[in-house]
């Protein structure tokens, strides 16, 4: 097969573009044998004394293979062409293609014919996580079944103009393998993400791209992407982990409930701002422990990290209740904090709201049934951290963001002991319950405030 390069013009409603149209022509070469003396023709077959090419086409463009005849290598082509039937398809009727040619851009309709553009232009042009659309087979020879959903998707939307038709996407190179034909761009970038890096700091003429693959994840959340050594800013925020150690002795009754309101309020109240910055549900995260005496069973329940429906439905279940001596098992909460999967690269917060301090004549004066502290601290049986020192360690490790909410005087000295103790520590002044929710929605507030916001991945297609 011949090519030859001629220029036509691509009529739109934006305008005439002219471009380059690569024609195949037909060509067959004559046969070398020469007839006889007296013959009007040869007596064995023709021999055009060359070895004839494969005659399979690209799936894109049709070019034909310029590989031998009854190769076993994939089908390549030295001459990939205009791609004559494709047209501009969408899943709205009205959508309008925008594509840049000859640095102008042109605007096509759905069912636009569009041949402006060769097999390999095409997929430069689409670039990374780019695929193809090809007619659905059905039920299990559906493309998604048959190569997985890392390479294929079904399409549950149908396009215009041929809305009966099922669609699957194939990314590029699968795509081309399916038909035994190598891409026309060995690009191996095809593959992979198209989520890009927005930070200020990258050049505008060159993302810095997720290094998965394509279809790992849906996600806009900078999370839920792998960036380069290059990509590392500290003030990022990828995720928020809030942790409640509360008392639910008898005299909380109505913390719980404020509680509740108050994870409430940091979800609504933060909702198109976590959305702004490429924030899942999953980066955020509560847990909550709630402790009581040692005189009760069990000493503390929890919750480990997870979602808000799940941590409020766990508080709701809570009631206040047992409680003996002035003091409370507050190590026993903290600890079981300190054993939360907290995630390394979130924001961590921890909120302990209590009316009663710890024990040990370190935080109170009196009517102390264990003066010399947490008989847990002393347990030889107590999981590791054990002793006071040993949370307050973990704590600073962690580098938790440490937020005490005392409802009454008697806690002062617990103010200034765990102020001793804790880097990273605050205490909230509170005057009602009802005043819980806005105190920690403003830490939320603050700690978002503090990280540098410049929204979600993009995409480059």
């Amino acid at each position: 097969m011949v090519y030859k390069t001629i220029k036509k013009r691509l009529v739109a409603d934006s305008g005439e573009t002219e471009y380059d149209y690569t024609e195949p022509i037909k060509s067959q070469r004559p046969c070398d044998k020469k007839i006889p003396p007296n013959m009007i023709q040869h007596n064995k077959e023709h021999d055009c004394n060359k070895e004839h090419q494969c005659q399979v086409k690209c799936p894109e463009c049709g070019s034909f293979c310029t590989n031998k005849f009854n190769h076993t290598d994939l089908h390549t082509t030295s001459q990939h062409r205009n791609k004559d039937h494709v047209y501009i398809i969408s899943t709205q009727a009205t959508d309008e293609s925008k594509i840049i040619q000859d640095n102008k851009v042109r605007s096509y309709k759905v069912g636009d014919v569009f041949s402006g553009e060769h097999c390999a232009d095409s997929c430069k042009r689409r670039g990374r996580s780019h695929f193809h659309l090809i007619e659905c087979p059905g039920k299990e020879k559906c493309f998604e079944n048959n190569l997985g959903k890392m390479v294929a998707r079904h399409c549950t939307e149908r396009y215009y103009p041929h809305l009966t038709q099922s669609y699957d996407k194939v990314l590029c190179g699968s795509f081309f393998r399916l038909f035994n034909w190598a891409p026309p761009v060995q690009d191996p970038n095809f593959m992979l993400c198209n989520a890009y890096c927005p930070h200020s700091s990258h050049s505008s003429s060159s993302y810095v791209f997720c290094t998965k693959s394509a279809w790992h994840t849906e996600s806009l959340s900078i999370a839920d992407h792998t960036w380069p050594s290059s990509c590392k800013h500290e003030a990022v925020f990828l995720g928020l982990d809030i942790a409640f150690v509360i008392d639910t002795t008898g005299s909380m009754g109505s913390y719980i409930p404020a509680a509740v309101s108050s994870i409430e309020r940091i979800i609504n109240s933060n909702k198109i701002r976590f959305t702004n910055m490429g924030v899942n549900d999953s980066s955020i995260r509560f847990a909550v422990v709630e402790y009581k005496d040692h005189s009760d069973n069990p000493v503390t329940s929890h919750i480990n990290f997870t979602n808000s429906t799940n941590a409020i439905k766990f508080l709701k279940e809570k009631n206040a209740s047992g409680g003996n001596d002035t003091p409370e098992a507050v190590f026993d909460g903290l600890r079981v904090a300190c054993n939360f999967s907290w995630k390394t690269e979130h924001e961590k917060v921890l909120f302990l709201i209590l009316d009663s301090p710890p024990h040990g004549k370190r935080y109170v004066s009196s009517g102390d049934d264990y003066p010399n502290g947490c008989p847990c601290c002393t347990d030889t049986g107590t999981p590791s951290p054990k002793t006071e020192e040993d949370i307050f360690y973990k704590l600073n490790n962690l580098k938790v963001n440490f937020k005490l909410v005392p409802l009454n005087s008697s806690l002062n000295k617990t103010v200034d002991e765990f102020k001793k103790e804790i880097k990273l520590f605050q205490s909230l002044d509170l005057t009602s319950a009802a005043d819980l929710q806005m105190k920690l929605n403003d830490i939320v507030a603050n700690i978002l405030d503090s990280k540098e916001n410049y929204g979600a991945v993009k995409r480059s297609i």
